[in-house]
């Protein structure tokens, strides 16, 4: 699994937010989880330790702020010095509200990030979340594997190489769309969501949807329009292809529902036996119709 993070510095740009404190060091901390904290009961002293107060952004928006003012002076400062004891990496302010005094006081004692942004607390947690979802979520690379869309259905297939090849582009001449066979990443983006994404260089375009066919690569792009292609795709269902084994029993109604875990996450699989005189495009395609009556 490849490890990831993201530099505070990159995340002020990326929203434009203001600095209120911060200093090129402090800006140089990694964020490490795609998730952000709004914070509401640490500042009434209930303080529960987690990821919440050790690693995740911190949210703070108007309510917050009335409410630290509210506070008598001793009280103010000593459930910021308490709150500003855990390891979280850095906080937001939302909508542009006033900070009082004493916490940025204790930012600076604290040595901890302080930005402000126009936005309201909502609208700044549901961007930062699908910002940082997108850039740190768990991810791994999987080649021997081809990744295309019918019929608003990801399906990616593995196994047998030579009928997952002329599967494949049987299929793209049926009107599918190509993703990528190789240098295919794969996030988890939700808690049951697989993207899959094509992980080559994106900034050449003709370069970029390749179908390799062992002896030479087919340039899906220039055979069949960039409309036979996308970059990016939720997978849906796995398709295992296997030569066919006549002391194997295969289930032909689907009854037993079998799954592929990727990342932790379960995606239906289906294996398909591979005979001569079958047509795997169809019989792929009908797959993934069931498949999307079932979402």
């Amino acid at each position: 699994m490849i490890k990831k993070f993201i530099k505070l510095s990159k995340l002020v740009k990326a929203f434009d937010f203001t600095v209120v404190y911060g200093g090129l060091d402090n800006l140089e901390r990694k964020i490490l989880l795609p998730t952000v904290h709004r914070v509401g009961a640490e500042l009434t002293g209930f303080l529960i330790e987690g990821d919440e107060l050790n690693k995740q952004l911190h949210i703070l928006g108007p309510e917050e702020m009335r409410y630290i003012a509210s506070l008598s002076s001793k009280d103010r400062k000593d459930r910021l010095k308490k709150y500003f004891s855990y390891n979280f990496p850095c906080i937001i302010v939302a909508c542009d509200k006033e900070i009082h005094p004493d916490f940025i006081e204790c930012a600076i004692k604290h040595n901890k990030p302080l930005l402000t942004t126009p936005s309201k607390s909502a609208a700044i947690i549901r961007k930062l979340k699908y910002y940082l979802q997108r850039k740190l979520s768990p991810e791994i690379r999987l080649e021997n594997h081809i990744l295309i869309e019918i019929l608003g259905i990801g399906v990616l297939i593995g196994g047998y190489e030579d009928a997952k090849i002329g599967s494949t582009l049987e299929l793209i001449e049926r009107g599918h769309k190509y993703i990528t066979d190789e240098n295919l990443i794969v996030k988890k983006i939700g808690n049951n969501i697989l993207l899959g994404e094509n992980g080559f260089d994106k900034s050449n375009i003709h370069t970029h949807f390749y179908l390799g066919t062992g002896s030479e690569n087919i340039d899906i792009t220039n055979n069949y329009g960039i409309i036979a292609t996308r970059r990016t795709k939720e997978i849906n269902l796995y398709i295992n292809l296997e030569k066919w084994d006549k002391m194997k029993f295969y289930d032909r109604l689907g009854i037993d529902k079998k799954f592929e875990e990727i990342l932790g996450v379960k995606i239906p699989k289906l294996t398909l036996p591979v005979r001569r005189g079958r047509n795997l495009a169809v019989i792929i395609e009908t797959a993934a119709i069931n498949e999307r009556f079932l979402i």
